[in-house]
C-alpha cells in the first residue's frame, strides 16, 4: 500500500512547532509521550489553549509521524496504551552454528545480584502515567516499577501486591512503595484506592509514600493546570523538575553507594564464570 502522507509538508507555523517539539524530544535520554511534549510547547506559548492538545497538536504530530517528516518517525513518541506480544520468533535450523552460539553465550553470561540484599529497604515505585515508564527507568536504575496507566485493574493490583510480598520474603527488609501521579481528584483517588489494595493483599509491612505531584510542587516548579483545567499532571513537569522530585524521594530509601558495591560484585562473579566457559 502506498503512503498517503508521503511528501506531506507543514506550513511555516506548523514547521516551527514540529521543530521545537523535536528539540524537546531530543533533550532527554528516554522516550516521552505526546502529552509531555505538548506541555513543553504550551508553557513556551506556542499553543494558547489546553484544548489545542487534542484539536491541534495530536493531528499535527500524527501527520508528522506518518509522513516521516524530517526527524519524525512512527515510533518517535511513547505509546501509553498497548504492547505487542511476540511468540513466534526463533532461529533457522539450517544456519544454526553451535560454535558461534557458544561464543555468543559466553559474551552474554552475567551475574545479577538481587538489588536489595545490601540495602536497608526494599523499594518499589508506582506511578500513574504509563507513558513515562522510560523516564522512571532512566532515573531509578533497577528499582521495581509498577505502572498504573490510569486506574489499574483489580488483577493488576493483586499482581503488584504479590510482587511486593515476594520481595519481602526474599530480602527480609522493610518495604517502601513510592507513588508518583497527577495532582487532581482522580489522581489522588487512584493513589488512595489502588495503593491501599496493594498493601492489603501484599500482607507485608509496607509503607506507602505519595511523593508527587503535590500542589506545593506544582507551584514551586511553575506547572500549568491540566488540559482539562482540573489540577496538575505529572507530564507537565519539566525533565529537571521531575528528576529532582524522583531522585530526592528515592535517595531517602535507596543507597547508591551500596548499589555500586553490588555492581562490583556482579562484575567479579561474571568474570569468574566466563573464564570457566570454553
Amino acid at each position: 500500500m502506498s503512503n498517503q502522507w508521503e511528501g506531506w509538508k507543514p506550513g511555516k507555523q506548523s514547521r516551527l512547532i514540529l521543530n521545537r517539539a523535536m528539540e524537546h524530544i531530543r533533550s532527554v535520554d528516554y522516550k516521552v509521550s505526546a502529552r509531555w511534549v505538548f506541555y513543553r510547547l504550551y508553557q513556551e506559548g506556542l499553543y494558547e489553549l489546553k484544548g489545542d492538545y487534542n484539536n491541534k497538536f495530536i493531528p499535527l504530530s500524527s501527520k508528522a509521524r506518518k509522513s516521516e517528516f524530517e526527524e519524525w518517525r512512527p515510533w518517535t513518541l511513547a505509546d501509553d496504551t498497548r504492547e505487542l506480544i511476540y511468540t513466534s520468533w526463533g532461529e533457522c535450523p539450517e544456519t544454526y552454528d553451535i560454535d558461534d552460539k557458544l561464543k555468543e553465550i559466553k559474551s552474554k553470561v552475567s551475574v545479577y545480584i538481587g538489588e536489595f540484599y545490601n540495602q536497608d529497604y526494599y523499594v518499589a515505585i508506582a506511578y500513574e502515567a504509563r507513558a513515562m515508564t522510560a523516564q522512571f527507568q532512566h532515573y531509578t536504575n533497577r528499582i521495581d516499577l509498577i505502572p498504573f496507566g490510569g486506574e489499574p485493574s483489580i488483577p493488576f493490583r493483586y499482581r503488584s501486591a504479590q510482587m511486593i510480598m515476594e520481595a519481602w520474603e526474599k530480602y527480609q527488609k522493610p518495604c517502601v512503595l513510592l507513588y508518583f501521579g497527577d495532582c487532581d481528584d482522580k489522581g489522588i483517588e487512584i493513589y488512595q484506592d489502588a495503593c491501599s489494595d496493594i498493601v492489603l493483599w501484599g500482607k507485608s509491612d509496607t509503607e506507602v509514600i505519595r511523593c508527587g505531584l503535590t500542589e506545593e510542587q506544582a507551584i514551586k516548579y511553575g506547572v500549568p493546570e491540566s488540559i482539562k483545567g482540573e489540577g496538575y499532571q505529572w507530564e507537565a513537569l519539566t525533565d529537571e523538575a521531575a528528576t529532582e522530585i524522583i531522585t530526592s524521594n528515592v535517595n531517602k530509601y535507596y543507597d547508591t553507594e551500596k548499589a555500586l558495591e553490588a555492581r562490583e560484585q556482579e562484575k567479579e562473579l561474571t568474570d569468574k564464570i566466563r573464564e570457566r566457559i570454553t
